[in-house]
């Protein structure tokens, strides 16, 4: 087996004013190879891959909005999220004018699995990272583009949730709606060394 030193002493025996063959060269290269072959990437980590997504057809919420997901990673470390959320019907405003921008989504069956590997990434069932998407609207004459900030989290019910409230650590409601439109984002998720607390 290619070692790291057998690699060295090639490539140092290669003479420097190019009296070299083909057949030395390709000898050099050939234990290079063998040598980044024989190498675990990550050195000394089982590695295991996942990926979950929409087959085409895309998950409805309660009221038909609708939601493509394609969620891959590496088990135990990182998940990245790309998604197009579409947003054809809000949540009807409270009595006092309050409006609940949450819409959760169900995990097709298929990827039911999905929460095995989310749980040791992932902080489950609550709204802990806030950020901003793109989000895309018509106004019957325009196509307009603007920051909204979310929230989307995984719940244990195998719901992918997106919180469009303004408010963060409550269950208040927005004092605005969400206009007819769609996000098409995506967004990295890992696990970091200390906790997500409230300030």
């Amino acid at each position: 087996m290619a070692t790291r030193l057998s690699v060295e002493n090639k490539i140092a025996a290669i003479e420097d004013k190019g009296n070299n063959t083909a057949l030395e060269v390709r000898d050099v290269l050939t234990e290079l190879l063998n040598y980044t072959e024989n190498q675990p990437f990550p050195p000394g980590q089982d590695v295991e891959f996942f990926h979950f997504w929409t087959d085409g057809n895309p998950v409805k919420d309660k009221l038909g909005n609708l939601l493509w997901y394609s969620i891959k990673g590496i088990k135990g470390q990182w998940i990245n999220f790309t998604f197009r959320v579409e947003i054809n019907i809000s949540n009807p405003a409270s009595t006092n004018n309050m409006f609940d921008n949450v819409f959760t989504f169900p995990i097709q069956n298929k990827d039911e699995k999905l929460l095995q590997y989310l749980k040791d990434i992932v902080v489950l069932n609550s709204p802990t990272v806030r950020f901003v998407i793109p989000y895309t609207i018509s106004n019957g004459e325009q196509i307009l583009d603007y920051p909204l900030s979310t929230s989307i989290y995984f719940s244990e019910k195998n719901m992918i949730v997106f919180d469009f409230n303004n408010i963060i650590y409550t269950k208040d409601f927005s004092e605005l709606g969400i206009a007819k439109g769609y996000a098409f984002s995506s967004v990295s998720f890992h696990c970091p060394p200390f906790k997500l607390g409230k300030v």
